[in-house]
């Protein structure tokens, strides 16, 4: 367990990842779609008044700084949005994960309400 990777990936998933990016065409498009929506949500994030920092990313998620992790996480629990509270790492923050355009609408939407 000291050297065993955080997260385990089935010889499955592993060969679905390897045939995956053997299709080009998908996977370019993905990552078009991808960036695309991480742009719109940083940007759409940025005008939100309970987000006071979105840290850089180069990764397919985004660290909030909000003035109380606990109460939105729990918050957005309640309406079945799931993102990750890392306040016992860094003091009230939350990562959202870049999702398809409906998901990333309906946190957009949740998160105004939040406001």
């Amino acid at each position: 367990n000291k050297v065993k990777p955080p997260y385990n990936v089935s010889e499955i998933n592993q060969q679905a990842a390897i045939d995956a990016l053997e299709d080009y065409d998908t996977f370019e498009n993905n990552l078009a779609k991808i960036k695309s929506e991480k742009a719109r949500l940083q940007k759409e994030l940025s005008t939100i008044d309970l987000v006071k920092n979105i840290y850089p990313s180069d990764a397919n998620f985004f660290l909030i700084k909000v003035d109380d992790a606990d109460r939105i996480y729990g918050e957005l629990i309640d309406k079945k949005i799931i993102t990750r509270n890392r306040t016992t790492q860094i003091k009230n923050c939350l990562r959202i994960t870049i999702g398809r355009q409906n998901e990333n609408n309906e946190l957009l939407a949740a998160l105004k309400t939040l406001s």
